[in-house]
């Protein structure tokens, strides 16, 4: 077995580990890598680098461990300038109107909408409704939405759009009104 190299060895378990863990292009060392990365560059004893080692991916588990019990420990993630962190993942990001503006017809009738739905209906006549607008909003997945308060200012080249949703409703068209490209 020894004469055999390991590239021409490994196409025997190709196939039973096709079958166990799935194509391997779908898997990938880089994670474990990584780990063992920034495990190597947290040694601090040259003189006994393996006990240095497990100490420091024992002390790593441990610290995992109570941020996964106790969320509350894990430090709060940098949030860029003037953002607002709504909890549940949302963050608003600016830009932000620095005075509240009066809502239109069709915000207001979303607005209402939506405090009725979590059964906080609004009392008042809705003519008056003023909101401070922000420019964008990071969702728990990471991306961002951005308004089209903010957009609609950009040129036609300008603006940042990867997907559109076109609403029709009572055959009454609410496509945003984004410039075409």
């Amino acid at each position: 077995m020894h004469f055999v190299r390991p590239c021409i060895h490994l196409l025997i378990h190709i196939a039973p580990e096709v079958l166990r863990a799935g194509p391997g292009i779908i898997g990938s060392q880089w994670v474990m890598e990584r780990a063992i990365g920034d495990l190597g560059g947290e040694i601090s004893l040259p003189s006994n680098p393996f006990a240095n080692l497990s100490q420091r991916a024992v002390l790593r588990c441990q610290v995992n461990a109570l941020k996964a019990i106790l969320p509350e420990l894990d430090e709060p993630k940098n949030l860029p300038r003037g953002a607002l962190d709504l909890h549940g993942g949302y963050i608003l990001l600016r830009a932000r109107e620095s005075s509240p503006s009066h809502m239109t017809g069709s915000a207001v009738v979303a607005l209402r909408s939506f405090y009725g739905g979590q059964g906080q209906p609004l009392t008042d006549s809705g003519t008056s409704y003023r909101v401070i607008r922000w420019a964008r909003l990071r969702i728990p997945t990471g991306q961002i939405a951005r308004s089209a308060w903010k957009e609609k200012l950009k040129s036609a080249s300008d603006v940042r759009m990867a997907r559109n949703v076109k609403l029709k409703v009572s055959n009454v068209d609410l496509a945003p009104s984004m410039p075409k490209h």
